[in-house]
């Protein structure tokens, strides 16, 4: 076993720690595009509501519509800020000074080389040993699948509300034309 097998383990290790932060960003991404969307469809809204026919089909379809709306940013709001608290473990040397997988310690550095540069460093002090790597890894694939999962039920709702919404404004069109 030669000197550089471990170093090599940790670059894979931090490379699936990359990779795994930037499938949280990609999920927060979404969410927020969702979001956007979401406001945008609620002022096409505001536009035709002034005109609804009221009946019992668009009462149905609005509540259906704001139910869902509401829904979806629920589960946005699951995605961006996830409500779960797990602790690591941190060696007792790491907890005053640099810990490698915290934000506050990550956002000291600007590029990615400099981190790595500081994480070899507390490696040779503390030992980061690959059982640290991995629970940051298996912490964030679980975060990652709690907010890939909200996502999912979003982007459902959001299919929904905007179904009824689309509904709503054929009901509207339709009593307009064939009054």
């Amino acid at each position: 076993m030669s000197n550089n097998e471990p170093k090599q383990d940790i670059n894979l290790l931090v490379h699936i720690l990359n990779n795994e932060q930037q499938m949280l960003q990609r999920a927060d991404q979404k969410a927020l595009t969702l979001l956007s969307i979401i406001g945008v469809f609620a002022v096409f809204f505001m536009i035709h509501y002034t005109k609804i026919v009221p009946s019992v089909l668009s009462l149905i379809l609005i509540c259906l519509y704001f139910i869902f709306v509401l829904m979806t940013i629920s589960f946005i709001l699951m995605v961006i800020v996830p409500r779960f608290r797990k602790n690591i473990d941190i060696p007792n040397k790491m907890k005053r000074g640099f810990f490698p997988f915290s934000f506050k310690s990550r956002k000291k550095f600007s590029t990615f080389s400099e981190y790595l540069k500081e994480f070899y460093n507390v490696g040779e002090e503390v030992t980061i040993d690959q059982n640290l790597l991995t629970q940051a890894i298996l912490s964030m694939g679980k975060i990652n699948s709690h907010k890939n999962r909200f996502l999912r039920y979003s982007i459902i709702t959001f299919s929904i509300a905007i179904t009824s919404e689309i509904a709503i404004i054929i009901l509207l069109y339709w009593t307009i034309v064939f009054k």
